[in-house]
C-alpha cells in the first residue's frame, strides 16, 4: 500500500525520527494488513514525488485524539509523559504540537464519523504506552534509534 506524506514529514521519516503516522481509514475501507509492504512517499501526483522508504506492516490499531487525551484500542491516557512520547514518535516535538496540528488540519476530537483513524508506527519496538501500539514497521536503517 502506498502512503503519501506531507513534505514537512519527509526528512523525519527518512532519518527515523517520525516512527508513526495517524491517518483516516480510506473511504473504500482499506487498511494495511499485517505483513503488507508499505511504500512511503511524499509529493505524490506532483513532479516532486519521491519515495521515502519501504516497511513491512507488523500491527494495526485504531486511535482517537482528543484535546486532553490519546486513546489506543479503547484505552485512554492523559499522562503528559506518555502523550509527549507518542507525539515524538509521530514527528512532533510534544503532545501540544501534535494536538494543535490535528486541530488545525482536521479539527478535534478525532475520529469523527464516517472515517475513523489508524495509527502507523514506524519502529522496531512497540510504543511506550502499555495499552498497545498502532501499525509497526521494521526500520532497518536504525533499529535501535529509540531503544
Amino acid at each position: 500500500m502506498l502512503l503519501n506524506f506531507r513534505p514537512r514529514f519527509a526528512e523525519l521519516i527518512q532519518n527515523g525520527r517520525k516512527r508513526q503516522t495517524i491517518r483516516a481509514i480510506r473511504k473504500d475501507g482499506k487498511v494495511p494488513k499485517v505483513g503488507e509492504t508499505l511504500y512511503l512517499w511524499t509529493g505524490c501526483r506532483t513532479k516532486q514525488a519521491r519515495k521515502l522508504a519501504e516497511h513491512k506492516c507488523l500491527a494495526v490499531d485504531k486511535v482517537e485524539i482528543h484535546a486532553d487525551k490519546f486513546v489506543f484500542s479503547g484505552h485512554a491516557t492523559s499522562n503528559a509523559t506518555l502523550l509527549d512520547d507518542a507525539a515524538k514518535l509521530d514527528g512532533f516535538k510534544d503532545w501540544a504540537e501534535l494536538r494543535d496540528w490535528f486541530e488545525e488540519v482536521h479539527g478535534l476530537p478525532i475520529p469523527r464519523q464516517p472515517h475513523p483513524l489508524v495509527s502507523l508506527c514506524l519502529c522496531t519496538r512497540p510504543l511506550v504506552i502499555k495499552v498497545g501500539t498502532a501499525i509497526k514497521f521494521w526500520h532497518e536503517s536504525s533499529p535501535e534509534l529509540y531503544g
